[in-house]
């Protein structure tokens, strides 16, 4: 079994995991309201919203149906997710153009794919590691740059790093907490998407 929780077939088998991904129904409500708030919601920002809703609905049909084309669901979303911020926070905080935008997602997907290759070690959570360096280089970038709330790129960083422990812990601590710590990666998980989607809105020109 891949989960913790998941000890055999059938939609009821990983509550704990399916009940979880309310965390990004609440992210995208919540940056639904702060863009309404604040300049507006621009396509960007729908485009956004859009793939976290995408996320929280394949995870929950991976957690529920747990078949091969619930899992693509369950993994494409977050791919189009992670692209669609790179390029939307290289071209609008970054002020990347065209060819260094287009590079800066090539080496993501280069990284990305060469995590593949590794042995599934550590509940295969390195496939998120450059997820988290991302995260940490632009946190890094958006704090020296003084932009509005500076921090909150790193605070998602933080956020993330912990997710990911507790996707990789899932198994382990299977024995002594039944239900796992895979429905805590959700609920980080949402809260990251929140919180980088936010440096985004709190830093659009109006």
């Amino acid at each position: 079994m891949e989960y913790c929780e998941r000890c055999g077939p059938g939609l009821f088998a990983e509550p704990f995991n399916a009940i979880s991904n309310v965390a990004f129904f609440l992210a995208a409500f919540s940056v639904w309201l702060l863009a309404q708030r604040r300049c507006g919601l621009s396509t960007g920002t729908w485009i956004l919203i859009g793939l976290v809703i995408a996320v929280g609905t394949g995870s929950t049909l991976w957690h529920t149906f747990a078949t091969p084309w619930a899992e693509a669901l369950d993994r494409i979303p977050i791919l189009l997710f992670q692209l669609a911020f790179l390029w939307r926070y290289s071209w609008q905080i970054m002020r990347f153009r065209w060819y260094p935008t287009v590079a800066l997602l090539a080496g993501f997907l280069l990284m990305g794919f060469g995590m593949t290759l590794l042995p599934p070690i550590l509940n295969r959570s390195l496939l998120y590691l450059p997820a988290f360096v991302l995260l940490l280089v632009l946190g890094v970038y958006h704090y020296r740059r003084s932009r509005k709330e500076p921090s909150i790129m790193l605070t998602a960083a933080g956020v993330f790093l912990f997710a990911i422990i507790f996707r990789t812990i899932d198994l382990i601590v299977c024995s002594s907490f039944p239900i796992g710590t895979h429905f805590l990666w959700h609920i980080l998980n949402g809260l990251t998407m929140y919180l980088v989607i936010r440096s985004l809105i709190v830093n659009e020109r109006v």
